[in-house]
């Protein structure tokens, strides 16, 4: 069992580095610095914009520096799956074997952090912001609004472009206690446009829809109220 584990981790690393590389070719032209494919496609956008005489929007530009400090968190992840790949298979070599020949691998051991809390838990921004924890794909049906973060949450508010008066909270953690990642998206029909205006006691998200009613989200519950948070 744990030789079997073993080869589905090495199998799974590698599997991750030959997307990578698919994606350092793709980049080759201007360096062999790793980019995401959102970020060669705004860089494109923005050649062809100069070329053609026109203003790069402001907007764009914001893209292309979240994109670019993404992709060098990608290339340094990338940097140390390589490590962990070459660990591995010193660790194979070196083993006893077993059977028929498998190596005797140790049990792998998984990190149990506790993560940091985001640098900026408190800000509220508008669609730009929302935008930055998303690919562009994920925009072609939906219309994102607004976004909040808290220490170990982002919450960000949308409707559908199809549908505009339902709307949606997705609701990202990053888990304080075992460092658990979530996911999480809830639909409010009826409910529109849901803007969210403050964070307090980095547990209730405040949002204003329908105009000028209010609402919170509460973290802690994991739960929207759409009435005045007293």
């Amino acid at each position: 069992m744990r030789s079997m584990i073993a080869l589905l981790l090495t199998a799974a690393l590698t599997a991750l580095l030959a997307d990578a590389a698919a994606h350092r070719a793709a980049s080759e032209p201007s360096g062999p610095a790793y980019k995401t494919r959102e970020l060669i496609l705004l860089e494109e956008e923005k050649a062809r914009l100069e070329l053609e005489g026109k203003e790069v929007p402001g907007e764009l530009l914001a893209k292309i520096e979240w994109e670019s400090r993404y992709s060098e968190e990608m290339a340094a992840e990338l940097e140390k799956r390589e490590r962990e790949i070459r660990e591995l298979k010193d660790k194979r070599r070196q083993a006893p074997k077993v059977g028929k020949g498998n190596p005797r691998m140790p049990a792998p051991e998984f990190p149990t952090y506790a993560p940091d809390p985001y640098e900026h838990a408190g800000e509220a921004g508008d669609r730009e912001y929302a935008e930055s924890f998303f690919p562009r794909s994920f925009t072609y049906t939906r219309e994102l609004v607004s976004a909040i973060t808290a220490s170990h949450d982002v919450l960000v508010s949308g409707v559908y472009r199809d549908d505009p008066g339902r709307g949606f909270i997705i609701r990202i953690c990053n888990g304080e206690e075992r460092g658990e990642t979530c996911r999480e998206q809830f639909d409010y029909d009826g409910a529109g446009a849901i803007r969210f205006t403050e964070l307090v006691d980095d547990r209730i998200a405040l949002f204003r829809y329908d105009g000028d009613r209010e609402g919170f989200f509460d973290l802690a519950a994991g739960r929207a109220e759409f009435r005045s948070y007293e």
